[in-house]
């Protein structure tokens, strides 16, 4: 039996991958509420008292009916965007108040233990860590590829001779690098040269993540939402713009539908839940001679692309998800 109470979806006004899933929940006769935290605390108010437990509500503005907190069936943290203060605030002030807007919200949504959420923020952030999900994902049975962490210039020249010269460095966390002008570029997976190595005394710098390159026949991009996979094969290798990291060319991408063996299936599900989520992103490899790679997991990717390439009822999944929070 499906829970009843409204549907929350958390993320910014522009937001397509949204759009289309409240959509059919609404068609599906669903109470979707939808929230821009943007609108926090300009056009949504919040009111919250304890006598001898909490009772909160959330009007979110736009006409939408207030929200009781403790009825929210599931709540999709989907893509918030900051909250917005007045421009009259200075910069320390809006730093606090955002905290104390983070901390009020964040603490009374957490009340609710019926409520499902698609992820949930901490279990985000644990999923997030690159050498936790190696770490899993081979415990799982997953093959992973030869990979160092290290600020250790020697380290990373003794790493580039095991591997053949054939290393990759890749971002270990968000891979968008703000400029001074605030403009922003994205690091993209990389394969070092002899001219990278000559200046490989910058890894002093931080720690930086080195994998050993693994040869493609083609690359997986598996979308998982509860016991569901999507599974689609990217082919990166027609073009050298793609083929390190096919972020770099999708006009060179092309995709079809995969069937993922199942024992590869039953370790992504696996790894999936290991973190508690409900939903992600992976991203492997299959090798020239049928083997899976796993990269990495992404607890927030997107999929609406790859939905469209493919006419794939992601979509319909994740609205049949956010309804029947069982």
């Amino acid at each position: 039996m499906c829970s009843v109470g409204p549907i929350v979806v958390l993320t910014q006004s522009a937001d397509s991958t949204a759009n289309r899933v409240c959509r059919l929940l609404e068609k599906a006769g669903e109470d979707v509420a939808r929230f821009d935290t943007a609108t926090f605390p300009r056009a949504a108010t919040l009111s919250a008292h304890h006598n001898g437990k909490w009772c909160a509500s959330l009007s979110l503005g736009d006409g939408q009916p207030a929200v009781d907190l403790s009825t929210i069936r599931s709540l999709w943290y989907r893509r918030p965007t900051r909250f917005d203060f007045p421009a009259a605030l200075s910069p320390a002030e809006r730093n606090f108040a955002a905290r104390e807007a983070e901390v009020a919200l964040g603490g009374l949504l957490r009340l609710n233990p019926n409520c499902r959420w698609v992820n949930h923020p901490e279990r985000m952030v644990l999923a997030d860590y690159k050498p936790l999900q190696l770490e899993h994902a081979a415990r799982l049975g997953l093959r992973v590829p030869r990979t160092l962490v290290t600020n250790d210039p020697s380290a990373v020249a003794d790493f580039y001779e095991a591997c053949n010269h054939r290393i990759v460095f890749k971002v270990a966390a968000n891979p968008l690098l703000v400029e001074r002008d605030g403009s922003f570029r994205v690091l993209y997976t990389s394969l070092l040269s002899r001219a990278d190595m000559e200046r490989i005394d910058r890894v002093r710098n931080t720690a930086c993540l080195f994998q050993e390159y693994v040869d493609k026949a083609f690359e997986l991009r598996l979308t998982v939402i509860g016991e569901e996979i999507f599974a689609a094969a990217i082919n990166s290798q027609r073009s050298s713009r793609s083929a390190t990291d096919w972020r770099r060319s999708y006009q060179d991408l092309h995709y079809r539908r995969y069937d993922l063996p199942e024992d590869v299936s039953a370790s992504v599900r696996a790894l999936v839940r290991t973190f508690g989520l409900v939903f992600g992103a992976i991203d492997m490899i299959v090798t020239p001679s049928g083997e899976h790679v796993f990269l990495e997991l992404n607890p927030n990717g997107q999929w609406e692309w790859i939905e469209h390439e493919l006419d794939l009822p992601i979509s319909e999944a994740m609205a049949r998800h956010l309804a029947c929070a069982c």
